[in-house]
């Protein structure tokens, strides 16, 4: 069984919770959410988000 890791950009990310861009960078920023930084890109694995989403709940 192999387990794949998905990656999701800001705007993805925004898109799923129904939050702004901006707010997501403020939570990146504030290590409220887990994000990768591979050169100038950003990204969030959707289980760093949703264990984001579950702390704030």
């Amino acid at each position: 069984m192999s387990m794949s890791t998905e990656y999701l950009t800001i705007d993805q990310a925004a898109e799923t919770v129904g939050m702004s861009r901006d707010t997501i960078r403020r939570h990146i920023a504030a290590k409220k959410i887990r994000a990768v930084r591979l050169g100038r890109l950003i990204r969030i694995r959707r289980t760093d988000l949703d264990a984001a989403l579950t702390e704030v709940r």
